[in-house]
């Protein structure tokens, strides 16, 4: 049985990312990793968003750029008015995030963007081939994001 991966990100208004100047199709930089609520020797304390929450997580990504196939941005299936991105990994990232899903129900697991935690949400069951990004994305940042996941 396939999961998909709902991850809320807390995004900034679009009026903070004003003066973000990279174009669509730039590269994107994403990374999967587990987080723990406490320090730890492996781990790297980080804030979660524009919250005031912190995590520690892993200094090691789980899954990168290169374990995802394809990612594409679409209206929001929980709120129209914002966008989301729709990743689907490759064979070998499925049995990653499968594998880590699995072992790891309970835990979070930071989603991260050009090296900032966008999320952390808390793995509920195992995750295989796909996830979809939501958030208060505008259609601008979805596109961006989508498109430079793939970039070479």
């Amino acid at each position: 049985m396939h999961r998909t991966l709902v991850v809320a990100l807390l995004l900034v208004p679009a009026a903070a990312h004003a003066a973000d100047t990279r174009a669509v199709g730039s590269r994107v930089a994403v990374e999967f990793r587990l987080a723990e609520s406490e320090p730890a020797a492996e781990t790297v304390e980080m804030p979660v968003g524009e919250t005031a929450e912190t995590i520690h997580v892993q200094k090691t990504a789980a899954l990168k750029n290169g374990d995802i196939e394809s990612a594409k941005e679409s209206p929001s299936s929980l709120d129209k008015t914002f966008y989301e991105v729709q990743i689907a990994f490759t064979p070998a990232g499925a049995k990653k995030m499968k594998a880590l899903s699995e072992a790891n129900i309970g835990k979070r697991l930071a989603v991260l963007v050009d090296g900032k935690v966008l999320s952390a949400p808390t793995l509920r069951d195992k995750i295989s081939s796909r996830a979809v990004i939501t958030g208060r994305l505008s259609a601008e940042e979805a596109r961006r994001i989508a498109r430079g996941i793939v970039q070479p």
